[in-house]
């Protein structure tokens, strides 16, 4: 709907302002119209973004995670975090991940984990 409003003449920047968003959004939606046509309905993004670093200390640190959860343990943030810096200790993943020596697995990296694995921090519940 919204291509074919900019192709009937009327700039980009004044349809961009007519829906509401950014120039830049449209220009982009404009450029992948046949992916954007071709693609399944449920997808949100076209692009999924990079590749986890670190993808089989990850692989390890979602099975800890899980195998924790399924237990009904709580998982805090700090304790991924922890957890990921003595899995980075081994020499599997020193040998794999030469510069996982140098990795901080800070809270922003944390947040990025979780999010990647669509993790939320509180606890499975029972009911009564």
């Amino acid at each position: 709907m919204i291509i074919t409003y900019h192709e009937k003449g009327h700039s980009k920047r004044s349809t961009a302002d007519k829906f509401g968003i950014e120039p830049k959004q449209l220009r982009d939606w404009i450029k992948n119209k046949e992916k954007l046509i071709s693609v399944a309905p449920y997808v949100q993004k076209l692009n999924i973004g990079a590749c986890p670093k670190f993808s089989h200390l990850e692989d390890e640190l979602i099975e800890w995670f899980t195998e924790a959860r399924s237990q009904l343990k709580t998982v805090t943030r700090f304790m991924i975090q922890v957890k990921a810096r003595s899995l980075a200790k081994k020499t599997s993943y020193q040998s794999e991940y030469p510069d996982v020596k140098n990795a901080k697995f800070s809270r922003k990296w944390v947040d990025s984990f979780m999010s990647r694995h669509n993790l939320s921090n509180g606890r499975k519940t029972t009911v009564a």
